[in-house]
């Protein structure tokens, strides 16, 4: 007899038997159970002693070091002898009916993650992750005949193309602009010039097509359906695509077409589709900047700017009747046509390396962002700054024309022009007086929010990018609930909506001004050396001497207290105004519960510290001088203590956001002083309030004028 069963008194459990127990739900997962380094035994320099009771984590809740992977392609597959073979894929019913068996044994994928690893994952936890993604492997590597396929992969992808042609058909459906119809090809375009009796139509669809023919070739040799046979040798490797026209009408009624490529039709590596824009964040910088030193600035638009650069993809297509004579040959793309995945890469390389030409460097820390050496006329030196923002250009020098007719000469700007920005980044531009007379420029939401109330589609979050900073804790607390929303939060957003059109100007004004500050409010001279020796902030590589006027900081942070009443979840709010501009901010709900108000603060503090680190790194790489150490207020009085050297921790496990708030005091990067609630401006980060306390505390923040 098998000693395992024995007399049944002392049967094994299912853990003698190494049998799979059920894995745990996502929710109910703590990465700390799983980390090896807790609870470990650490000898410091100092020859203390100490447990490691948790990792650091990024912003975002994270463990550092402990990133999760994330799937990035299948790269093979293997099947071992527990697979089902092909013959015995089948159950048979009683009358004869063949259904496949639901099995996922015996199968074996090699997956590549982001971080470049790779590793052997079963099927059924593949399939549970990424069903599209391993559909579509199966198909491109002809196993989805395969017993463990032939079940569900074609169900996966017919599901994929339904969910994708509801998008389109969204497209479809968008038959008027302002009154105006749209033709969705050029042949219903033709149709609709004839009924109109007019050529608005005809006069774009020949505009368009006269800039973009620069972009394909014909190939005479060979017809469209010689070439899909894939027996023509000088076409091996090409993808097919189609192309067509996409109609709109601008808010004056003129019409406008662009001819554009059907992307999800090729597949192009990452590594040729990679490409960055300028932020909202460096945008207010250099604009704050300009306001600083006294320097111009001026925009401009590059026009058709992808045709500039080569294509990076072997493709090809039919021509329509848009492109006249060479209708229905086999048309060669040579340039990045609008709507190739490839094609933004593409423009910025090229774009990059003529403006490195010009002696533009880009900066590492934003590489949308390119410095250069200027003297004014006074003989003084200063760092002009260029930003990209894919075909749009903002300079901001003594002498910003000059680069504007230099770029004017390699590129083909819109209508030939530039000049002061109007806009940038959806944001209405312009001069802004103060009370005290300065000038300064200012970024309105008011066009933005205008046009979102009347069609209710708009992004909220867009207004907030926009410096609607009034309306940040009430998008932080919707964003919290869109994966289930109810009709309460319907209700709430049409609350937010007409607040948005009965107050639709507010205006954040780069106000250059250094605020007055009271230094008797911060620790001076204290002594860290005991604490953390000599520690001071480390520069970027490569650092060059910064040039012009120094910057300011006020950092002002606020925590709600377990505000979440479902979850318990503290509530974040940081401010950070550069000189009297606010920059950056943040109200987002915390990745963990705290215990306390002093955790939950220490939380938002140390957020705070990261941010200062970001933005002290990005305006060296400006080139911009900064007097630091930064200025930040706290409400807590607990916290604010902790920049004192002699301050103690008695909660252990606030003990990494307790010394990385400390260390970056003793580095001289930050100073801590106490704000009460009531002047304090993140409050209106983290607590619901009336708009006329919330008007209250946002005067000298945004302007309604």
């Amino acid at each position: 007899m098998d000693p395992a069963y024995g007399d049944g008194m002392k049967t094994p459990s299912n853990s003698d038997y190494n049998e799979p127990r059920d894995r745990p739900e996502e929710d109910d997962i703590n990465l700390n159970t799983y980390d090896k380094l807790i609870e470990a035994q650490v000898l410091l320099d100092n020859r203390m002693k100490v447990t490691v009771k948790r990792r650091l984590t990024n912003f975002d809740s994270t463990p550092i070091g402990k990133e999760l992977l994330a799937f990035k392609e299948t790269c093979n597959h293997k099947k071992n002898a527990r697979a089902i073979s092909i013959q015995d894929g089948y159950d048979i019913s009683r009358n004869g009916n063949r259904t496949p068996k639901r099995t996922t044994v015996g199968w074996e994928l090699l997956v590549e993650w982001h971080d470049r690893s790779t590793a052997w994952v079963p099927l059924k936890d593949l399939k549970d992750t990424n069903p599209v993604e391993l559909a579509e492997y199966t198909v491109a590597n002809k196993i989805a005949e395969e017993p463990a396929f032939k079940w569900w992969v074609d169900s996966c992808l017919r599901k994929r193309n339904r969910m994708i042609s509801k998008v389109k058909a969204k497209y479809w459906k968008t038959t008027h602009k302002y009154g105006i119809r749209l033709p969705k090809t050029a042949k219903e375009a033709q149709q609709l010039d004839k009924m109109n009796g007019n050529d608005y139509l005809e006069k774009v669809i020949k505009k368009e097509m006269l800039k973009v023919w620069v972009a394909y070739e014909p190939n005479e040799k060979y017809s469209p359906e010689e070439v899909r046979t894939g027996k023509v040798p000088e076409m091996t490797g090409y993808q097919e695509i189609t192309c067509h026209l996409v109609f709109y009408v601008k808010m004056d009624f003129t019409r406008k077409a662009r001819f554009v490529a059907n992307r999800s039709k090729t597949e192009a590596p990452l590594s040729i589709t990679y490409s960055s824009v300028v932020s909202q964040e460096s945008v207010r910088l250099a604009f704050l900047i300009a306001a600083l030193n006294g320097l111009d600035i001026m925009s401009c638009d590059i026009g058709n700017a992808y045709l500039n650069a080569p294509c990076r993809e072997k493709i090809w297509f039919r021509a329509g009747i848009e492109c006249g004579e060479h209708k229905g040959k086999v048309m060669i793309v040579t340039r990045a046509l609008y709507g190739l995945k490839s094609s933004g890469a593409a423009w910025r390389s090229v774009f990059t390396e003529s403006l490195r030409k010009m002696g533009w460097i880009p900066t590492r820390i934003n590489s949308d962002v390119y410095r250069r050496h200027g003297i004014k006329p006074n003989g003084e030196d200063n760092w002009e700054l260029l930003l990209v923002y894919v075909d749009d250009c903002l300079a901001v020098s003594h002498d910003p024309e000059l680069t504007m007719l230099k770029i004017g000469e390699t590129y083909e700007r819109n209508d030939d022009k530039f000049g002061t920005p109007e806009s940038c980044l959806g944001a209405g531009i312009e001069k802004f007086t103060l009370p005290d007379g300065t000038e300064a420029w200012s970024m309105k939401s008011d066009k933005y929010c205008k046009a979102a109330v009347e069609t209710v589609k708009a992004m909220l979050a867009e207004e907030v990018e926009l410096g609607r900073v009034d309306i940040a804790i009430e998008v932080a607390i919707m964003s919290q609930y869109q994966a289930n929303p109810r009709e309460g939060h319907l209700e709430a957003l049409y609350l937010i909506f007409h607040l948005l059109s009965k107050n639709p100007l507010r205006r954040l004004v780069f106000d250059a001004r250094v605020p007055a500050c009271d230094e008797d409010a911060f620790q001076l001279d204290a002594d860290w050396t005991e604490f953390y020796g000599d520690v001071g902030e480390v520069d970027p590589p490569d650092m060059l001497e910064p040039l012009g006027k120094p910057v300011h900081f006020n950092v002002l942070i606020d925590a709600d207290h377990t505000g979440n009443m479902v979850t318990r979840r503290s509530h974040s709010g940081i401010f950070i105004f550069v000189n009297n501009t606010m920059i950056k901010m943040l109200s987002k709900k915390q990745n963990m519960v705290e215990s306390s108000t002093y955790g939950s603060e220490m939380v938002t503090m140390r957020i705070a510290r990261d941010f200062i680190v970001e933005m002290h790194i990005k305006l060296k790489m400006f080139r911009c001088p900064i007097a630091g150490p930064e200025n930040v207020y706290c409400d807590n009085k607990g916290v604010v203590s902790t920049s004192i050297p002699e301050s103690t921790l008695s909660k252990i496990h606030n003990s990494i956001n307790y010394h990385v708030i400390r260390e970056a005091v003793a580095a001289k990067i930050m100073r801590v002083a106490k704000d009460d609630t009531q002047t304090n401006l993140s409050d209106a980060l983290t607590k619901l309030m009336p708009y006329s306390r919330m008007q209250e505390l946002m005067m000298g923040v945004l302007w309604d004028r």
